[in-house]
Formats: C-alpha cells, structure tokens, sequence
C-alpha cells in the first residue's frame, strides 16, 4: 500500500461521510473525522488539557428504551478537566453541525446503557435554567470507549476527602448481582474504588384492577444500587412487558455526590405499586428528581442506604 501524506490523511478525514463501521479514540482534534476535527478545536481553549476523545459513526435507530430517541447523527465525545464537549453532525444538507460544552458543575447524571446493537450516552445537566438532556447513539461494539469517557468524568468529578463508611467486599456485591448488571456497572468503577454499600434487588410483578379488568405490570426490574466513595451507581433492566417476554436494555445512571441534594424512601401506597428510593438532585438551583422502585426483599436494604447516602451528602457539601 503506497504511504500517504499527513496532508493526504487529513483530507481523507475530511471527506468523511459518518458511516465508518469502528468507534475509536483520538489523541487530538486533527484525528476526528469530518466536521467534528474544527468542532472539536474551536470549543477547546488554550489551557484545556484532553483527558479522553472519541469519535463515533452514525448509528441507523432514532429510538430505544429508557425513554431514549436521538437524530442518526455521528459524534465526537471530549472529556477536558473541567467540562464534557460534544459535536454532533447528521450529515443532512440544511442540518448544521454543532458543538455543546457541559461544565462539570452543571451536570445533574450521566447515563449508560445497551439494548442489543444500540449503545447510548445520556447526560442531563443544567443550562438556562432549566434541565437538558443531550443523547449520543452508537453501536455496542465500541462500549469500552464510552465507557472509559464516564470513567474520566467520574474520577476528574470525585473530591479527594475521606468519607465515613467502612468499603465492603465487592465479591460479595458481585456474587449476589445478575451477570448483566455487573457488566453494566464495574467497568464504569474506578480503579480500586471502595464501595461503601451496596443494594440488591429483583423483579417484582403486582394485579391492578379488579375481577376481569385485573392485570399484572411491572412494578419493578432487576436493580444494582451502589454508593461508593466517588458516588452512586444505579443499574436497572428495561422493564417487561409480560412475564413470559425478554427484554434485552439495561442502563447504568452515575451521580456525583456534589450534584445530589436530598434523598428520601416512598413506601408502597397502593396495592399494584412498588417502594421507591426518591433522589433529588441539584445543580445551579435547578434541581431534577429521580424515583428508583424496588421489591419487598430490599427494604431494609434500602433504608441503610438512605441512612448512609444523607450522611455522607451533609460531610460532602460542608467540606
């Protein structure tokens, strides 16, 4: 294969049509494909230092579970020290591109999930005064890059104070999680991250209605709930539509404990619902909340973890 020119190779990159068939990591702007190379660079200042950057084709799907829809658009992902950046290109004439930057103090969660092929990255944050959302789609086959993305946001987010709480064994909290969950929440763990608590439950099914109105729903998925020292974990399955039918979506939420404002448990009021783990979270006045529901078996469980999760949010925002 005859060599090619650097000049040559960031023409080729500049052709690009959105449609490579890999997810890949770059070490500068100049690597991007297409548009998102001059995206990328016109968002970063001088001092910006790149701690992860991805790019990502576009992924054919406008829909998932979780609530997720997005535009089939290819990306590029930059972690920075103090901010995410994302550029997004549909690749459609009359469609500009664009570029967003999400400083870390506005951000509320950050999301991970897979369903099948579809991969996808939700972050909700706080801008003008009020909550947004933005959504990356991509295929499955280039999760680790992700994955590492949410992993250097979540250790560039975490405060280098001591927490109470003793770190239990994670072999322990594994044992007792199904594989699908484990696969969604440990890689986004930092190295030798210490989990402080850990909260397990399963499926749970309730009749709503009476006689022959009565039916059976859904009034909870399988869940892996985690507090460590940098923050929460929250990994659940999408919900089933019967007890006979699979669902295939799992999604991993991570908060950071400066974005997280109170938390509080809501018993079941009805028969046909299910307790729920209330978390109220906070950026810039803005606040968004998050209903986590659970099975009987978790009860206790999960008033530990209240009781923990308060604590360590009171020394967190003191600190």
């Amino acid at each position: 294969m005859p060599h090619r020119s650097a000049d040559e190779l960031r023409e080729e990159r500049r052709r690009s049509s959105g449609r490579e068939s890999w997810i890949y990591r770059a070490t500068e702007p100049a690597e991007l494909r297409g548009r998102h190379a001059d995206l990328i660079r016109s968002a970063l200042g001088f001092d910006d230092r790149l701690h992860y950057l991805l790019y990502a084709p576009i992924f054919d799907g406008v829909g998932g579970p979780f609530g997720i829809r997005a535009t089939p658009a290819s990306h590029a992902v930059a972690v920075t020290q103090d901010r995410l950046v994302i550029s997004v290109d549909a690749h459609h004439e009359g469609v500009p591109a664009d570029v967003r930057s999400i400083p870390f103090v506005q951000v509320l969660s950050v999301e991970l999930g897979a369903a099948l092929l579809l991969g996808w990255l939700r972050i909700h944050y706080v801008d003008d005064r009020q909550v947004i959302s933005t959504i990356v789609t991509f295929t499955t086959t280039g999760s680790h890059h992700f994955e590492a993305v949410v992993r250097a946001y979540r250790a560039l987010t975490t405060r280098q104070s001591t927490h109470p709480g003793v770190a239990i064994s994670s072999a322990g909290t594994w044992r007792s999680t199904p594989p699908y969950l484990r696969s969604a929440t440990e890689p986004l763990l930092l190295d030798d991250e210490p989990i402080i608590h850990a909260v397990n439950w399963s499926e749970s099914w309730r009749s709503r209605g009476r006689g022959w109105s009565r039916v059976r729903s859904c009034a909870s998925t399988p869940g892996l709930f985690l507090l460590t020292h940098a923050g929460l974990l929250w990994a659940s399955s999408e919900p089933r539509v019967r007890p006979d039918i699979m669902s295939f979506g799992v999604n991993a939420t991570t908060i950071n404990w400066q974005a997280l404002r109170s938390a509080s448990l809501d018993r079941a009021a009805e028969d046909g619902e299910a307790a729920r783990l209330r978390l109220e979270l906070e950026q810039e006045g803005i606040s968004m909340c998050l209903e986590i529901p659970f099975d009987d078996e978790a009860d206790q469980a999960t008033d530990a973890a209240v009781v923990i999760l308060e604590r360590l949010r009171r020394l967190e925002r003191h600190s």
